[in-house]
């Protein structure tokens, strides 16, 4: 999670000064909190991204493959899945959270959502409901989204 709570997070990383060896630059780390902060809106892209940390995109990208093992696109995607899970255990619409996640439809929501973790939102919503234990499955779930499609940092 890129608010401080996952231990996948490279600005959580970068903010306590481990950077799995490797100096974090404060460009980068601007970079990713501009991820973190941007990514709900579904304007939120690769372009404006690079226009705000005024890096070439060749360069984001390495350094972004180097710490996360993918795309910058697949980054975003991540983080915009990963704030998505918690607001599955609600009784909002499917179609309010992908608004609030960054996407501007529930489909692509929803599709997204499987291609990283093989289930639809509905799916996990109905894992919630069934569960008592909320906080783990959210871990478990925060974990596979981060092993599937990403190297871990430590």
């Amino acid at each position: 999670m890129v608010d401080g709570s996952c231990t996948y997070c490279l600005v959580k990383s970068c903010e306590s000064g481990s950077t799995n060896g490797s100096e974090c630059t404060i460009k980068f780390k601007r970079a990713l909190i501009i991820l973190r902060n941007g990514y709900h809106s579904y304007d939120f892209n690769v372009n404006i991204l690079l226009e705000l940390t005024n890096y070439i995109e060749s360069d984001l990208n390495n350094l972004i493959k180097f710490y996360f093992g993918h795309t910058i696109i697949g980054l975003i995607e991540n983080v915009r899945l990963e704030k998505s899970l918690p607001l599955l255990d609600s009784n909002e619409s499917i179609m309010d959270i992908a608004l609030k996640c960054g996407y501007n439809d529930a489909d692509v929501f929803s599709k997204a959502m499987k291609r990283r973790l093989s289930h639809s939102p509905m799916y996990y919503r109905k894992l919630f409901k069934q569960t008592n234990d909320k906080e783990n499955l959210l871990k478990k779930l925060i974990d596979e989204l981060w092993n599937n499609n990403m190297r871990k940092l430590f």
